[in-house]
């Protein structure tokens, strides 16, 4: 159980930015611990290591220009509204339904059990649903330059879009449209460069932890297949086996449906997330397109009343187990679930999409 019903994970970004302000290692154990502890952590509770990518603490540092509790409060207010935000843009992405289903739909988004976690947990996974969202609308008008420089926001967790990046590379590649490929490699450049200029030894900081955080990652039984597999056996191979397989099975289901964004964010995200190496469950609010598509082929010849009475049910029974945190195998199943479904109900884009790809 978390020590603190309300951003618990915030604690540690917010920590690596004020570490930041005062030109100190947020990747020195010790010291991000002292951090911690001034802040309010308890003493009793164990902190593990700062493990985010440099390309992050540039935010952080934006984060902690504020007091810890009023940047809490503005970040969590913000991440709703990007959240929402995102919904409703999705929502004219991918087509979906009538007019009058845009309010269902964002209802729908801000009671997703992963918003809830997001929220609760103190999280920056609005940031990753931003950067699809506006690859969805970039790539969609044709702009791949700016399709690219909004997948550099997928960085801030790359974990998590190893297949799913892989075929946006592969297929831009084969179509020979490099301008995604420079638009992600600027974007991230930029990143890097805003947390250099903040702190220019981050990344020789980094480089000196990376083994530290990699082993701690490695013995966390969290919400991903790979990483439960790994916890109750021997077995070393999992992760990395089910990542290729994830990205070989997304290049053939991309083949086979067509190079859409329905099959890229119904169906290939889902894939791409399910098979990641480690995960938690609030970062499942990036399965927020394939959520949509499926609540809206569910939602045909069924009262809308009765969708939102469903919605809001399962986002009270999902609170326990998000407060309480475990029930890793709940969320692995619903990860699953997710996509399963989108497999089996999400269908072929429309010709005159297909056409415009």
């Amino acid at each position: 159980m978390a020590p603190f019903l309300f951003g618990y994970d915030f604690y540690l970004i917010w920590s690596a930015g004020a570490l930041l302000h005062e030109g100190q290692n947020p990747y020195d154990i010790a010291t991000f611990r002292q951090q911690l502890a001034a802040i309010g952590w308890p003493s009793t509770e164990f902190a593990k290591s700062f493990p985010h990518p440099v390309n992050t603490l540039w935010l952080y540092w934006v984060l902690a220009l504020l007091p810890f509790k009023i940047s809490l409060a503005l970040w969590s207010v913000t991440s709703l509204v990007i959240i929402v935000s995102c919904a409703r843009a999705l929502v004219g992405v991918l087509g979906i339904g009538r007019a009058r289903s845009n309010t269902l739909m964002v209802f729908a988004a801000a009671l997703f059990p992963p918003t809830l976690g997001t929220l609760i947990w103190g999280q920056i996974n609005a940031v990753l649903l931003l950067g699809v969202t506006l690859f969805g609308l970039s790539w969609r008008r044709a702009d791949y330059f700016l399709a690219g420089l909004s997948l550099s926001l997928l960085t801030f967790k790359p974990h998590l879009f190893l297949p799913f990046v892989f075929v946006v590379f592969v297929s831009e590649l084969r179509r020979r449209r490099f301008m995604c490929l420079l638009g992600c490699a600027i974007g991230i450049a930029l990143q890097v460069g805003g947390s250099y200029v903040i702190a220019p030894d981050c990344v020789a900081w980094y480089v000196q932890s990376f083994n530290g955080h990699f082993d701690e990652s490695m013995q966390i039984c969290g919400t991903s297949l790979g990483q439960l597999l790994e916890c109750s056996s021997s077995l070393r191979v999992v992760r990395p086996a089910l990542v290729v397989a994830g990205s070989l099975v997304s290049l053939v289901v991309v083949i086979r449906r067509g190079y859409s964004l329905t099959t890229l964010l119904g169906l290939i995200l889902p894939l791409s997330v399910c098979v990641a190496p480690y995960s938690w469950m609030h970062s499942f609010v990036v399965l927020i397109p394939s959520y949509l598509l499926l609540l809206e082929r569910i939602q045909r010849g069924q009262p809308e009343s009765i969708v939102r009475y469903v919605v809001a049910g399962i986002a009270v029974a999902a609170l326990p187990l998000i407060v309480l945190g475990g029930y890793q195998v709940v969320w692995v199943l619903f990860s699953w679930a997710i996509c399963g479904g989108a497999l089996l109900l999400v269908g072929r884009p429309e010709a005159t999409l297909k056409r415009s790809m």
